[in-house]
């Protein structure tokens, strides 16, 4: 993959936007400099490049004897197998239909270093929503009664919204120009993205009116966003004087990090006395990374030449991913 964006790059061969970039014709240059404003509305299916992993780390004080008990366990999420208080606990999961839904709001500069090439960067942000059903079967077997044995499955759908700062570099330009003024245009983008996203702490109070004890706990969550993605987009246009429609093929090479870490915190207090009879603490974290279910795009646009600097585009993906994307050009 290297091998060739270097290739293409030493070719002065150009690039598009992030995943819905504007691979679409451009008029000869009016000035050195364009600014473009994008927004892009993106699914793009993914699938896992290993098995998500998992850690956990469970604290248990009681002050009446002082002592502290730490446990830990890790592995393979999707074969969680563990033993709590004489049961053994089986889960096996499975993740299905995962989905990276984004919308998307860009700034591009663009400058001109060659007749027929442009260096630019982008910049803005993105509502970025991985989508994905969770199956689980699950397993519990005690040793001292047999019949507490048991199996459950539940279809579970997890929405995690992050806003996040996007940036992207690319190189663009005209590899071939018939007589008749047909253009094979080329767009290489290195797209970045990152971004955390906590939860607001929550406490829960209950009261057993059986119970002698008050139980109180805390709850706060995190999740973390990475993204590192090449594109390189070829496609072919003619002008039909103020139209300028194209179609072409992108591939795509991504890399999407997604780490998961959820806090609770219990205590149980005397009712009367508001003493502590005993705290527990449990941190679980999960990881997973992702990548394109299909690296290949084709790609259907259309450029509308309102002034020789100005211009309106709009553009739309599929095969790969689905997305639809429309921005407005000025050049001075």
């Amino acid at each position: 993959m290297k091998k060739i964006i270097l290739f293409l790059v030493f070719s002065l061969v150009a690039a598009n936007q992030l995943w819905a970039l504007d691979v679409g014709p451009e008029t000869r240059s009016w000035g050195k400099f364009s600014l473009e404003i994008e927004g892009d509305v993106i699914t793009q299916p993914l699938k896992l490049r290993s098995n998500p992993t998992y850690w956990q780390e469970e604290t248990v004080y009681d002050p009446s004897t002082g002592e502290t008990t730490v446990t830990t366990r890790d592995g393979d999420y999707f074969d969680e197998v563990y033993t709590s208080y004489g049961s053994a606990y089986t889960y096996k999961r499975n993740w299905e239909d995962i989905k990276n839904k984004s919308n998307l709001l860009l700034q591009k500069v663009c400058y001109e270093i060659l007749d027929k090439f442009d260096v630019y960067g982008k910049l803005g942000i993105s509502d970025k929503n991985i989508v994905y059903t969770e199956y689980i079967d699950y397993y519990r077997f005690s040793a001292s009664d047999d019949w507490d044995r048991s199996s459950s499955r539940e279809d579970i759908e997890n929405n995690n919204f992050h806003t996040s700062f996007v940036w992207s570099l690319g190189l663009k330009g005209t590899l071939y120009e018939s007589t008749n003024g047909l253009k094979v245009r080329a767009n290489v983008q290195y797209l970045g993205l990152e971004n955390e996203l906590k939860f607001s702490d929550y406490e829960d109070r209950e009261e057993n009116s059986t119970s002698s004890a008050i139980v109180k706990s805390k709850r706060s969550q995190k999740f973390e966003t990475s993204q590192t993605q090449w594109q390189i987009a070829l496609t072919i246009c003619q002008q039909i004087k103020q139209i300028l429609p194209y179609a072409g093929v992108e591939y795509i090479d991504a890399k999407i990090k997604w780490d998961y870490a959820n806090e609770v915190e219990t205590g149980a207090y005397d009712k009367d006395t508001g003493s502590l009879i005993l705290s527990d603490k449990v941190i679980q974290k999960r990881h997973a990374e992702f990548k394109p279910e299909k690296n290949w795009n084709g790609i259907l646009g259309v450029r509308y030449l309102i002034k020789e600097y100005a211009s309106l585009n709009l553009e739309g993906k599929s095969f790969g991913e689905l997305s639809f994307s429309t921005s407005a050009n000025i050049k001075f």
